[in-house]
């Protein structure tokens, strides 16, 4: 008996140490990759210079992938990146030999919601074959994914661009109405953000708590770049003391 007690504890114990291993493994990828990121948020002139360097030297091709959608996002501001967006594969920030990875997916989560603000960047700026080009490179995969918030937020959003509004879509999810849906949960409140920018951006009426929320939004860099390139921007970002009251306002109701 004792024996296989100590058995399965070695079985443990050498899972969690080959977990660790791949999350360590993980971790020194996603860190440069964050850095990128964050030179992205912070406006530096050299983010996409970082971000060529990065797609050169990153041995992983699922972080490589990662890399690709937000130096498409850089180049869209000044010219069009189709060539980038052909170079995309996502499939290595999706699948697992062959199969499909939920925790993979989830862990990359954060890339489709880039590419929500990639689509928005390509069609402020008319390079609408580059923005076919990324849902086509995304609709090869939704066998799998389409069932997930980000995903149905970045059909909507192509349908919305492309003159078919799906404003009942954006209003199930500001009031919470999506457990038909899988998610993400660190990031369902920035999913219920986006929406609220897209009822705005289509002209619907917001409740109060809508305005609460979008004009906090307008104050969080991911809002900034995706309402801005929206042209709604100045519309909801307030003065530093009218956001305070704002945020203060927002904390206490969620109390």
């Amino acid at each position: 008996m004792n024996y296989i007690v100590y058995v399965v504890l070695f079985v443990v114990i050498v899972v969690m140490i080959f977990q660790n291993y791949k999350l360590m493994k993980r971790s020194k990828h996603a860190k440069k990759y964050i850095n990128c990121t964050d030179a992205v948020f912070d406006h530096k002139e050299n983010a996409l210079e970082m971000l060529n360097e990065y797609i050169s030297n990153e041995d992983s091709i699922e972080f490589k992938n990662k890399g690709r959608v937000v130096k498409a996002f850089v180049e869209a501001e000044t010219s069009d990146p189709k060539e980038t967006i052909e170079h995309l594969e996502l499939f290595d920030v999706i699948y697992t030999k062959n199969k499909f990875d939920k925790e993979k997916f989830d862990f990359n989560s954060d890339t489709f919601f880039w590419m929500l603000l990639l689509a928005a960047r390509l069609y402020k700026k008319g390079y609408i074959e580059s923005l076919n080009l990324l849902n086509e490179k995304e609709n090869m995969y939704d066998d799998d994914i389409k069932d997930d918030v980000v995903v149905a937020l970045f059909h909507n959003m192509y349908d919305n661009f492309k003159g078919n509004r799906h404003n009942d879509f954006y209003v199930l999810l500001t009031e919470g109405d999506y457990s038909s849906y899988t998610y993400d949960k660190r990031l369902i409140g920035f999913y219920k953000y986006i929406a609220i920018t897209m009822k705005a951006y289509n002209g619907l009426e917001l409740s109060e708590d809508d305005t609460n929320d979008i004009k906090v939004f307008a104050t969080k860099k991911a809002g900034k770049l995706l309402m801005s390139d929206l042209g709604i921007l100045d519309k909801y970002l307030e003065k530093p003391e009218e956001t305070k009251e704002v945020t203060e306002k927002k904390n206490e109701d969620e109390e």
